[in-house]
């Protein structure tokens, strides 16, 4: 069970379970479990805690055909990515929804201890303390196809706690995060493969929470991986959309099941793949689980005569939060169009309407 020892956890001399990184299980994250390690305690990450992350498709990043007909794998992967660490960030969160995420026998390692499977990975995780306020900021997401029915994430997690220090000095880690991901069934991929390293530790200035920044993000690439799918349905997005909801596109609205499932059939279905890459991220609070997000996004589109069409736009979203349900949902979405549809410049001029 990953080798927990019930620490002192005030204590540098004797190794604890980091927040098992939440992210792996039990990725060690004190100063003193760095000395342990011969892992030197350098000063807490200081990179910027900015809403955005950079996502790489590829040693280009190039947006191919390929990329564009995988682009809805790529975000339901980075919805189960982002909704790895809720559990850890937000004692609200149900560790049934972490385990949801993990394959049976899904295989979780640190730069100490492995375990495998859910059962295991649930005792580790259950050891935590639960007096620690935990965050997890994740940036640098690296993605890979591995074949057919797998992809890999690698992304940088800037690691912030409050608890394990005496005073409940905040402290920090930078981890580097590995796993792979199966799509062999239908719907979201599960994690069969998790490998959490830590990369630097020390003392962080301050502590700020995460969870809605995981949260959100969860949600929009849910949202996007939904209206992308070829299997897309209109039943799909119970999870994520409110029971009264308005969606306005620019030549659309949608405030019911029905014309939803229209707009999925029509203008949605008009490609046969769509991809779409987060330019820019942002939310704010507007009340207790209340908050509006803005993302800025490009695009592109795969027609049946092999024409690649690309536009930007921003879309706008009002979500309400229940920690303990699956995914927050939307209550509203407005989107307005930024540079309209076009056949990419290697293609002409033409314009096209999305």
């Amino acid at each position: 069970m990953l080798g927990v020892s019930k620490m002192g956890i005030k204590s540098f001399n004797r190794t604890i379970m980091g927040t098992i990184s939440a992210v792996a299980c039990a990725s060690l994250l004190t100063a003193g479990c760095a000395r342990d390690h011969n892992i030197p305690s350098t000063p807490g990450p200081d990179a910027p805690l900015d809403h955005m992350t950079e996502i790489s498709l590829g040693e280009n990043n190039d947006i191919t055909a390929s990329a564009i007909e995988d682009g809805y794998r790529v975000h339901a992967a980075l919805t189960q990515l982002y909704g790895w660490f809720q559990h850890f960030d937000n004692p609200n969160v149900p560790i049934d929804h972490q385990l949801a995420l993990l394959s049976e026998n899904a295989e979780l390692t640190s730069d100490s201890q492995s375990v495998i499977g859910r059962t295991n990975y649930k005792r580790a995780a259950e050891q935590i303390p639960g007096d620690w306020q935990n965050a997890h900021f994740v940036r640098n997401v690296r993605v890979r196809h591995a074949d057919k029915d797998a992809i890999r994430l690698e992304a940088d997690i800037i690691y912030l706690n409050s608890g394990a220090l005496d005073e409940r000095k905040p402290y920090g880690a930078v981890l580097d995060f590995q796993s792979t991901l199966s799509h062999e069934k239908s719907g979201l991929p599960e994690i069969e493969r998790l490998v959490v390293l830590e990369t630097s530790s020390g003392i962080s200035p301050t502590f700020r929470s995460a969870y809605a920044e995981n949260r959100l993000k969860s949600l929009f690439h849910h949202w996007i991986y939904l209206i992308a799918s070829p299997e897309r349905s209109a039943d799909q997005f119970d999870d994520i959309l409110s029971e009264a909801f308005k969606i306005n596109f620019p030549k659309s609205r949608i405030t019911s099941n029905e014309g939803l499932a229209d707009w999925l059939a029509g203008p949605a279905a008009a490609a046969e793949a769509m991809h779409y890459q987060v330019r820019d991220f942002d939310y704010e609070e507007l009340g207790v689980n209340e908050y509006a997000m803005t993302v800025e996004l490009d695009w592109y589109g795969l027609m049946e005569n092999g024409d690649q069409l690309t536009g930007r736009v921003v879309q706008d979203f009002t979500v309400i939060d229940d920690p303990s349900a699956a995914f927050a949902k939307i209550t509203a979405i407005r989107e307005e169009e930024v540079l309209p549809g076009s056949l990419r410049p290697d293609d002409g001029d033409t314009q096209a309407s999305r």
